[in-house]
């Protein structure tokens, strides 16, 4: 007679605490100290725009497409208008915006060189430390896509401030995304 053997592999069972602390370790790991927001530009939300909280600073936005003429039918995304903006709570901090048409993980082009051989395809705004509401003027400038700070803007995109709102405007000389392609908006903030 043969004897019947057993191979059955007995695992460890970890109790539903342990493995959700397990999960949310992981969870956070991942984040780090980047933080997204996406936003779906409904029917009820015109031109994109929407409140959003930067979370690596706690302040909430409000980001505002502004449309360039139309052209042919069409017009683009001529510029950001962000108001609610506190640099003085999000001093220290990136921030970037991207915008996404319906089921793409690719972003939207949003601006090109006046020659159209470089494009770029977010906003990076750059909050200096110690930067205040009285100094958000000066102490909020843009990346370009290459990485390098361009102050207040270059050949292609440019930021300006008007103090008595409050409000930022990010404005691309040639600009690339249709509005009607645009179905959200993702505003990511990110430690300096």
């Amino acid at each position: 007679m043969f004897a019947i053997e057993d191979t059955t592999v007995y695992k460890k069972r970890h109790s539903p605490k342990v493995r959700l602390g397990l999960l949310l370790t992981t969870i956070l790991a991942v984040i780090g100290s980047t933080y997204a927001v996406n936003i779906l530009a409904s029917s009820s939300v015109e031109y994109g725009q929407g409140i959003y909280q930067i979370v690596a600073c706690d302040s909430y936005v409000n980001v505002s497409l502004e449309p360039t003429a139309t052209i042919n039918g069409s017009s683009y995304v001529g510029s950001f208008l962000i108001r609610g903006l506190n640099v003085g709570e999000c001093a220290g901090t990136t921030i970037r915006l991207r915008l996404f048409s319906a089921g793409s993980d690719s972003p939207l082009d949003l601006f090109a060189t006046p020659s159209n051989t470089n494009v770029g395809n977010a906003v990076i705004l750059s909050i200096a430390s110690g930067a205040t509401l009285s100094t958000a003027l000066d102490d909020v400038t843009l990346v370009n896509p290459a990485g390098q700070n361009i102050e207040f803007g270059d050949s292609s995109q440019s930021i300006d401030y008007n103090e008595s709102l409050a409000e930022f405007t990010i404005s691309f000389s040639n600009p690339k995304a249709l509005m009607s392609a645009v179905d959200s908006i993702v505003l990511e903030s990110a430690s300096s």
